[in-house]
């Protein structure tokens, strides 16, 4: 997948949007450059894609998101050469696979929000589909990767004021499969080996459903 001429200056005006924002990240060495890598986050605020894209240690990430995003077709196009390819949350379409085997074949980074929607409390859910299907699928590493913090970031003028975020991320690790094409329970499961690793990386109170011990 290419990324488009444009793709520096979506980089730029991301980092002129966030310039009060401070950011710290920990667990850089988690992430090593060049190695195909699926990158799984929790979502709470719609600034957690460009702060991602600007402080992993990867130049030219690659996100998964939602089909809806991509409706207009201007705002669709710039999308897509910055990075984005489009996700039905229910599963993965023959598109966005391809797509996505693209980037993990280059040696490329795969960002996905496993929970396929934001949570503006910052509470854990359960994982939708696609993030399982895609991990178990390409058999890469999967880097789990805490965001803390931009639950502050909403509001007209956010840019405006002073936020902290954290950005943690945690130790690689290969998801347990099945050796069989993996039913609707299997998927579950995947989901629920990504969420309680991004979860272990979260204070208590941010955990949600996975907070209690796993049994």
């Amino acid at each position: 997948m290419k990324l488009e001429w444009y793709y520096p200056l979506v980089r730029l005006s991301a980092r002129v949007m966030f310039l009060l924002t401070m950011v710290e990240v920990t667990g850089k060495e988690n992430m090593p450059d060049g190695v195909p890598l699926v990158i799984c986050a929790n979502h709470v605020s719609s600034a957690d894609p460009p702060l991602l894209g600007l402080h992993l240690p990867r130049y030219g990430v690659y996100f998964l998101a939602k089909k809806e995003l991509f409706k207009n077709r201007t705002f669709g196009k710039i999308l897509q050469g910055s990075g984005a390819i489009p996700l039905n949350r229910d599963g993965a379409s023959g598109a966005s696979f391809k797509a996505s085997a693209r980037v993990i074949k280059k040696g490329g980074a795969l960002i996905i929000f496993p929970e396929g929607k934001r949570n503006p409390d910052g509470e854990l859910t359960a994982a939708m589909p696609g993030a399982g299907y895609l991990a178990a699928a390409f058999k890469t590493p999967v880097v789990p990767v805490a965001l803390i913090g931009t639950e502050t970031i909403k509001g007209k003028w956010w840019f405006l004021k002073r936020h902290r975020v954290k950005i943690i991320i945690g130790q690689p690790f290969k998801m347990t499969v099945t050796d069989s094409k993996p039913d609707k329970d299997d998927l579950a499961a995947y989901g629920d080996q990504i969420m309680r690793a991004i979860a272990d990386l979260l204070p208590p109170k941010y955990r949600g459903i996975y907070g209690e011990p796993q049994p």
